[in-house]
This record gives structure tokens, C-alpha cells and sequence, in this order.
């Protein structure tokens, strides 16, 4: 695959950056340029890590996807409306965004490798309050979280791993990819996290299996950095 510059455009935007030359990317569903390409005209979209993990990202993530939901051509799987709860609650809670790395063997190849998470910590009452008459949402007992495939709603979010003072780059290398792959048990391609390897899909319910097996270290916080990362923490306040 020919080397390329993904771009941070908002929907709003999308049309320009298509004049211009941008092209659109369906399995990550992002815009980007090949590498090859003059970026003075892009500048407004370049990425920068710094400014992702500036104050406002979720809330800016959050009115992209509101955009990007309401195009009725898009083909996404994971729940819109749980992701929009998700982001109202970290806005709602004022609190960073955990990005965890869980440590698992490759089902396929063995490879030792890791399965992203979102954790938002919360209070257990503060989290009554705010999901009293909402959506269901996997909760544990001081936290919310995202798992699965679903992480790739947080668009550029393997970039902002790539940020990470926390990661050398043996560690990220084995960080899971997200892209749409076919699962022979459901019939059919959707989004999902991956053995960056050999590419095997690591489906939503094992990943879900995962985590209840970290479940008691994640209410503790017992991060080692090594089979549990807290990778970055993405802060919107």
C-alpha cells in the first residue's frame, strides 16, 4: 500500500478537501494524501498529536460524529448513540479518558499482543445520575468503557497512541490495528481490533472475555505497564 498522510477533516469540510485532492479511505474511514503529495494545501487538516490531546478533543470528536451519524450512506456498526453517550459522559464527568492496552496471545499466531480499551472513571453515584433514564452502558463499579471494535470510533486514536511517552516502539508495534476485516462466524466484514502481526480478527465477544479477565485490575487501577498499560490519557477539560 502506497505510503499516506491522513488527514484530521471535519465533516463540514469534507468537500474541499476533496477538490483539492484528498482521497477517502473506507476501511479506516478517513480522508488522506499519499505521502507523495504537496501538503501546503492541506495544512488546515495536518495532524498534530499536541493539538489532538488538547482541551476539547472529545467534545470535537463528538460534533464530528454527529455529522458523520446523520450521513445516511455511512456504514458503521458500532452504536452511534452509545459512542454519543460515551462522550457526553466524559464531558458531563470532566474526566481524562484512559486508553488501556490489555495483554493477550494471538489466537492465531500466539503472538503476545494488545487489545485497546477506553476507560472514563467515575464516581458510582455521579455515573446513577447521569445515566438515570439513558441508554444502557457497560459499566464497572468506578468506571465506563469502550471495547471491541468500537474503539475505532475515536477516530486517529492509533495515532495519539503513537504520542505516547509510555510506549516504546516495541510495544506499540504490538498494539491492535482497527480496520474492517470478515469474520467467518457472523458472515460478514465489520470494524474491528486486530493481531498487528498476522492480521487475525479478534472478535468484540472474546475481546469482552478479555476484559472481565482484567476486570479486577482495572477497579484497582493495577496498571504494570507491561500485560496492563495505561497508555494515555486523553484530557478534554
Amino acid at each position: 500500500m502506497t505510503n499516506r498522510t491522513y488527514l484530521n477533516v471535519p465533516y463540514a469540510q469534507k468537500d474541499e478537501a476533496k477538490r483539492l485532492g484528498a482521497r477517502w479511505d473506507p476501511s479506516n474511514k478517513a480522508w488522506y494524501i499519499p505521502s507523495t503529495t504537496d501538503t501546503t494545501p492541506f495544512q488546515l487538516w495536518l495532524p498534530h498529536p499536541s493539538d489532538a490531546l488538547r482541551s476539547g478533543y472529545l467534545r470535537t470528536l463528538a460534533r464530528e460524529h454527529e455529522a458523520f451519524f446523520a450521513d445516511e450512506d455511512a456504514e458503521v456498526e458500532p452504536d452511534p448513540d452509545r459512542w454519543r453517550l460515551f462522550v457526553e459522559l466524559a464531558h458531563a464527568l470532566k474526566k481524562p479518558v484512559r486508553v488501556l492496552l490489555l495483554q493477550q496471545a494471538c489466537w492465531r499466531c500466539s503472538v503476545l499482543g494488545y487489545a485497546i480499551e477506553l476507560h472514563l472513571p467515575c464516581d458510582p453515584a455521579h455515573l446513577e445520575v447521569q445515566l438515570a433514564g439513558r441508554l444502557p452502558i457497560d459499566a464497572l463499579p468506578n468506571a465506563i468503557h469502550v471495547y471491541g471494535g468500537e474503539v475505532g470510533m475515536c477516530f486517529g486514536l492509533r495515532d495519539l497512541l503513537a504520542t505516547s511517552p509510555r510506549l516504546d516502539a516495541k510495544s506499540l508495534g504490538r498494539v491492535a490495528t482497527i480496520q474492517h476485516r470478515f469474520s467467518h462466524t457472523v458472515g460478514e466484514a465489520y470494524l474491528s481490533q486486530g493481531c498487528s502481526s498476522c492480521n487475525a480478527l479478534w472478535g468484540d465477544f472474546p475481546l469482552l472475555e478479555l476484559h472481565i479477565s482484567y476486570i479486577h485490575r482495572m477497579v484497582d487501577f493495577d496498571y504494570d505497564q507491561e500485560t496492563l498499560f495505561c497508555a494515555l490519557e486523553i484530557d478534554f477539560t
